[in-house]
């Protein structure tokens, strides 16, 4: 396991700061697909579930993207939800 040396506080706390801002996001990014994942569900029921009663569908893949900041940063896809229409 190498070490690190690191006499400077600032230099420490800037190379804490590089590792722990994309792991941030990372968390970040699936902590949002999880809860679209989960009201998807909430509104569809599972894949593959049969719900006689139905008032929405998947409808298709979106592709969608998170603001970090002032940035604009590509995200992944997601289901859409359509209303079904009642005949």
């Amino acid at each position: 396991m190498p070490q690190f040396l690191v006499n400077d506080a600032d230099a420490l706390r800037r190379l804490l700061q590089e590792s722990l801002k994309p792991f941030a996001v990372e968390i970040g990014t699936q902590v949002a697909t999880c809860l679209l994942e989960q009201a998807v569900v909430k509104l569809c029921g599972a894949i593959g579930e049969r719900v006689w009663n139905r008032v929405n569908s998947r409808h298709g893949i979106q592709s969608g993207y998170l603001i970090l900041g002032v940035r604009r940063s590509p995200f992944v896809d997601r289901e859409s939800v359509i209303l079904v229409s009642k005949k």
